[in-house]
């Protein structure tokens, strides 16, 4: 991050790019509700981010409890407006 500011920018937006294309095929289709793909994307990242860095890296188990998995599911559904 400090060593190459431009390097994950790259990463980021690379990563984003798939997001992009995926949440919009997903619209598209009527899989979810419609919405800023780019910022969708990003928001997504966030969320998979932080969870894994709370529940893997941070967690001395290393593991994700199942309940940790099914609540980030179930927001991340509601918020895309996905049916359950």
């Amino acid at each position: 991050e400090f060593a190459s500011p431009e390097a994950l920018h790259r990463h980021y937006e690379r990563i984003a790019a798939g997001y992009k294309e995926a949440l919009s095929e997903a619209m598209e289709s009527g899989e979810i509700g419609r919405g800023d793909p780019e910022v969708l994307a990003y928001a997504l990242m966030g969320v998979g981010e932080l969870i894994g860095m709370r529940w893997i890296l941070w967690n001395e188990e290393g593991e994700m409890p199942p309940n940790v998995l099914e609540e980030m599911m179930q927001f991340i559904q509601r918020g895309l407006g996905a049916d359950e």
